[in-house]
């Protein structure tokens, strides 16, 4: 009887799910999230590795693909994929690619949670991904981690770290693509072309159809046809003109073209000047700065007066100054509202620094996970606690969270000397 009256419960009394709880979800076109343009030139800033992989995607399918897992697509709404397109239509960031193609060469879109009411666009691309060889020494590899953070030197007592960050908005979206990388990333289902009238990537692909027809005639006669369709609404599926999130070569290519960027604008050079960089040496003199994929930090060592305050700008302020500078000249837009300049509190490549006066006025300087990720993890630790029983997975990874607390706290006393 009690099994009946919570199961017949009214549902004024059932508990409204957090949308955080779900963090994954299938495509709604209304919540996606999108700013970028594909407008950047990120090929000039590559890698000569990156850059013919980047123009020509077949360059990395020189192989026979395995059978592996992929996306399904049976359950995919066609009102709101095209209430997708259309938005990326709006951003010049759809293109046309004729069809129908196989499944293995198509992608689905789905949702991740980015806040209240609004998603990510995430491209599962592993038909794709799987069809590509996989790039093995990308800048990835190199990306610095918190741990780092904590072979800074900084002098007791007169000295406190100050730390300026910044990124990128919609970073993977800036990037503009050729029209090869585009067609890799075209999605299902499959629709026709009188469904995208009114867009210019309807425009585009009658203009290419037109170059095609007349380059097809221009060696065989003087006479140029007039642009004729074979099929006048043939299938096509939309294509996405920019690096999707999922993408597995897109993330080195992303990270390459950010730090090129930055080097060209003297911002970034090699460890003994200050970078930070996995499995590398760091420098014992800063500033130092770090690139993780669309964020930039940088964290500089600056001394104290009397009363305990450090300088109005820090060293580390004006080299993402000038960092701003270079991103403007080339367009590339930033989120100036999460833009945080010489604090003596902050998190940096997941890594919580606190140089605040008390800190620093009893002789430290600590570095750890974020208080509120530790708060977080004595709560479920304490919550686990009070159950009879756990799973083995639970017991490792609240296990392996604490191991690594326990690491970086060890490891914060080296920081002052």
């Amino acid at each position: 009887m009690l099994r009946c009256s919570l199961s017949c419960a009214p549902p004024a009394f059932k508990k409204t799910r957090p949308e955080e709880l779900k963090p994954y979800r299938d495509l709604d076109a209304n919540r996606v999230a999108l700013s970028g343009n594909g407008s950047w030139d990120i090929a000039a800033h590559l890698d000569p590795d990156l850059l013919l992989p980047f123009l020509e995607p077949r360059a990395l399918q020189c192989f026979e693909p395995s059978s592996a897992p992929g996306p399904s697509f049976k359950h995919e709404r066609e009102s709101e994929v095209m209430g997708l397109f259309r938005k990326w239509d709006g951003l010049g960031l759809l293109h046309l690619v004729p069809g129908p193609l196989e499944e293995t060469r198509l992608t689905r879109i789905f949702g991740a949670y980015k806040d209240p009411g609004r998603d990510r666009q995430i491209g599962d691309r592993r038909h794709m991904n799987n069809r590509e060889a996989r790039i093995a020494d990308g800048p990835s590899r190199r990306l610095p981690a918190g741990p780092q953070l904590v072979r800074l030197t900084c002098p007791r007592w007169t000295h406190g770290l100050y730390g300026s960050i910044v990124d990128r908005k919609d970073f993977y979206h800036q990037a503009a693509v050729s029209l090869q990388r585009a067609s890799c990333n075209a999605v299902a289902p499959v629709f026709r072309l009188k469904d995208f009238l009114g867009t210019q990537a309807y425009v585009d692909f009658l203009a290419a159809a037109d170059l095609a027809c007349a380059e097809a005639c221009r060696g065989t006669s003087s006479f140029l046809p007039s642009a004729v369709l074979v099929d006048t609404n043939p299938p096509v599926h939309g294509a996405f003109r920019s690096l999707l999130q999922g993408d597995h070569a897109g993330v080195e290519m992303a990270c390459s073209g950010h730090e090129g960027l930055l080097r060209a604008a003297g911002i970034l050079g090699d460890p003994p000047g200050g970078r930070l960089l996995n499995k590398c040496p760091v420098s014992v003199a800063g500033p130092w700065t770090g690139l993780i994929i669309d964020d930039l930090f940088c964290v500089s060592c600056e001394q104290l007066r009397p009363g305990g305050d450090g300088p109005p700008v820090a060293a580390s302020e004006r080299l993402l100054r000038q960092a701003k500078k270079a991103y403007a000249a080339e367009g590339v837009v930033g989120s100036d509202a999460k833009d945080q300049f010489s604090q003596r509190v902050f998190c940096a490549a997941g890594a919580q620094i606190d140089a605040s006066a008390p800190t620093v006025s009893a002789g430290l300087v600590l570095v750890g996970l974020p208080a509120h990720r530790r708060l977080a993890l004595a709560h479920a630790s304490l919550t686990v606690a009070a159950e009879r029983y756990i799973s083995e997975e639970l017991a490792s990874i609240l296990a392996g969270s604490w191991m690594l607390r326990e690491m970086i706290s060890l490891a914060m006393k080296f920081i002052s000397v």
